[in-house]
């Protein structure tokens, strides 16, 4: 059987380059896919970051590219996903990619962002056609790409006849807005900004047209699915959901267990598994020592791995601190973020260094040593589209503390509420003392050796592989082919 063509068109990739989740998404993806009977390619920018890696992209030719009154000669060049043969074009155009940043610099978005991505989007799809790729299926993501499913209905109808679009949505809060003043550039005709099309609130959105003129809509969960259709979590664009509520999906998000996995992890002080927990011990009393805390086996340790911004929940973290510090573990953060939660959870560790350690840096082997040795993994998060953080934890016997919303909600089952079936513990109400009820239950069930053994295990015995996602994609990708065909 013919293995289904997939185009995938990011606006950032592992290892290629990275800033969010998308990037983690992108470069798992499409070695998922191959497995499971597609034949995918990867096209994004040629960043600054990019040339910096050692990749092996060559120059495979110039393409022109219609932006605005005139065009821009870009450089394509190629490679493949790394210990893969998927191909990874890259379009190059200096004035635009070859920057610090991917979208911003200290905070501020590139003021060109919506020239830079037009460009992005039009140089697919030309490139598409020049190397005569002829995919069954166009999956695109967030709004960096957004402008896709209106060019292949308007610039290239032809060319994409018998090509069905996927347009995945990361994250409502990040949209593509930009004032009408732009518009021209992208070279649509004026029809398209009205209400009922891209012109939102008085400007145009690339995130609301990829969401009108996709064949199907997706996104990270299920749950995130119907959350981004309320006021609470649309970020305004949640009636324009609601009217492809029939065309809008959830797919699960997976890990990559070829770099997760507590069996084989190169950065730990021992290595372990579902059925022999000795090392994970171990990982503990390493992590301990690496923090300045005593060895205390019966007190439980909890890791933070996180960017630090209100979404994630730092802001009720900030407000039960005193709670928090309370309570009989101790705490281990790593992360990045704004620079009052740097401030506040530096004095934090300085007054409380038994209790409190922060790494206010990037640091990946570190990340794999606190999900190896800690006993929890705390998530408070406002909202989280998917999460990634609570998947891995769990695949290292390491039980999540987290907000039910979005993916949080749809992996992890309460204990409490399940006793069989529970793999970590959950609080709904977005409040400090919410969350530290959770935590004051998940140290108790810590204090049940047997009880707390099973409730790691059962996390350890998930499966969050990409593979599972990747066939909940291709039903997508042969979904959106069909209606494709049908009109």
């Amino acid at each position: 059987m013919a293995k289904l063509k997939v185009v995938l068109v990011v606006s950032e990739a592992v290892p290629f380059a990275k800033v969010g989740g998308l990037a983690d998404v992108a470069g798992s993806l499409p070695k998922a896919l191959a497995k499971v009977g597609a034949k995918p390619t990867l096209i994004m920018p040629y960043y600054k970051e990019v040339t910096r890696g050692c990749f092996g992209e060559k120059k495979v030719g110039r393409l022109e590219v219609p932006v605005g009154a005139s065009s821009i000669t870009t450089t394509i060049y190629k490679t493949s996903v790394p210990d893969t043969d998927i191909p990874a074009y890259f379009i190059g155009y200096d004035p635009y990619f070859y920057r610090d940043g991917l979208y911003q610099e200290r905070g501020i978005g590139y003021p060109d962002n919506a020239e830079r991505f037009t460009l992005l989007c039009r140089g697919a799809l030309e490139l598409i056609i020049r190397e005569k790729m002829q995919p069954a299926c166009l999956h695109v993501h967030d709004w960096q790409t957004g402008l896709i499913p209106v060019y292949v209905k308007d610039h290239y109808a032809k060319d994409f006849a018998r090509t069905g679009t996927v347009f995945t949505v990361h994250n409502t809060g990040n949209q593509g807005n930009f004032d009408k003043k732009y518009f021209p550039i992208t070279n649509l005709a004026w029809d398209r900004f009205k209400v009922n099309d891209m012109e939102f609130r008085g400007q145009f959105s690339f995130l609301k047209a990829g969401i009108l003129h996709a064949d199907l809509v997706s996104t990270v969960s299920e749950r995130y699915a119907e959350e981004i259709q309320t006021p609470e979590l649309g970020f305004v664009m949640d009636g324009v959901l609601r009217e492809r509520r029939e065309d809008l999906f959830g797919v699960l998000n997976g890990i990559d267990y070829s770099i997760w996995n507590p069996k084989k992890d190169p950065f730990l002080r021992a290595n372990f598994n579902v059925d022999n927990l000795k090392g994970k011990a171990l990982c503990k009393y390493a992590l301990e020592q690496e923090n300045g805390f005593q060895h205390e086996a019966k007190r439980a340790l909890v890791g933070i791995i996180s960017h630090l911004v209100d979404q994630k929940g730092f802001d009720i973290l900030v407000d039960g601190i005193d709670s928090v510090l309370q309570l009989p573990c101790r705490y281990v953060l790593l992360g990045t973020g704004e620079r009052k939660y740097h401030r506040l959870f530096e004095e934090v560790a300085k007054r409380h260094p038994r209790k409190f350690s922060a790494h206010l840096l990037f640091d990946d082997a570190l990340a794999h040593r606190i999900y190896a040795g800690a006993d929890m993994l705390l998530m408070p998060s406002r909202y989280e589209p998917c999460g990634l953080g609570q998947m891995i934890a769990m695949s290292y016997g390491t039980v999540p503390v987290v907000r039910a919303t979005g993916g949080l909600a749809d992996t992890v089952i309460d204990a409490d509420e399940d006793k069989r079936g529970g793999v970590g513990f959950t609080f709904e109400r977005y409040t400090a003392r919410a969350m530290v009820g959770a935590l004051k239950r998940a140290i108790a069930a810590y204090g049940a050796t047997r009880r707390w053994r099973g409730i790691m295990r059962r996390g350890m015995s998930l499966n969050f592989s990409w593979e599972r996602s990747a066939r909940s994609y291709m039903k997508l990708y042969r979904v959106a082919r069909k209606k494709k065909r049908d009109r």
